[in-house]
């Protein structure tokens, strides 16, 4: 024997009776459960921000930020991008002769012959690289068009002709940007260095 069951009512069907115990939800809004009361549907949350539980009570949307400030945040529809702010640099050992800096990276020069390090051809006001010397050959900073490094109150030559190098082998140096993509300044050394 088939069954049809339709319901016509003008009222919401009670959360006990298999309904959500509201007539309208909120356009976007997230549910939460109610016990037996109806559902409730939490405000729309903006760009970026996360739901966050709250013990015994219904949770929240949340802004995240970094009381530190070590950490950005970039907030869009649907997204959340996080970066690290003013952290340690990622270190990597250079066993060959040549090596493209990366922003926000130190190098340690190991090897026989002289390492060839580049700076990065993009940088923005306060990125940072280091160098530091480990193998006999001693390293070498050279420049892409435009660029000079400056060392105490002596340069390099500007462009691709220009470049730092570390005259010991275990002279070590870090270097920030202070004019995007162009200008370089030391702002730790150990050890002998030239500016060429």
């Amino acid at each position: 024997m088939a069954t049809v069951n339709n319901i016509n009512a003008s009222e919401p069907t009670e959360v006990g009776a298999g309904g959500v115990g509201a007539a309208t939800l909120t356009d976007h809004g997230v549910l939460i459960g109610s016990g037996t009361g109806a559902v409730t549907a939490l405000a729309v949350g903006t760009n970026g921000q996360l739901l966050t539980g709250s013990t015994g009570a219904d949770p929240v949307f949340y802004t995240v930020a970094s009381a530190s400030g070590t950490v950005s945040y970039t907030l869009g529809a649907g997204t959340l991008d996080m970066a690290t702010e003013g952290g340690g640099l990622v270190w990597s050992e250079v066993t060959g002769t040549t090596q493209q800096m990366k922003i926000t990276n130190g190098y340690l020069a190991n090897n026989g012959s002289e390492v060839a390090l580049t700076l990065p051809a993009a940088g923005s006001v306060g990125d940072r690289v280091s160098v530091a010397g480990k193998g006999s050959g001693k390293w070498r900073i050279s420049q892409n068009s435009g660029q000079t490094i400056h060392l105490d109150d002596d340069d390099t030559t500007t462009g691709v002709g220009g470049y730092l190098t570390g005259d010991i082998q275990y002279a070590c140096v870090e270097i920030v940007c202070i004019t995007a993509n162009t200008d370089w300044v030391v702002i730790n050394s150990l050890g002998t260095l030239t500016a060429n």
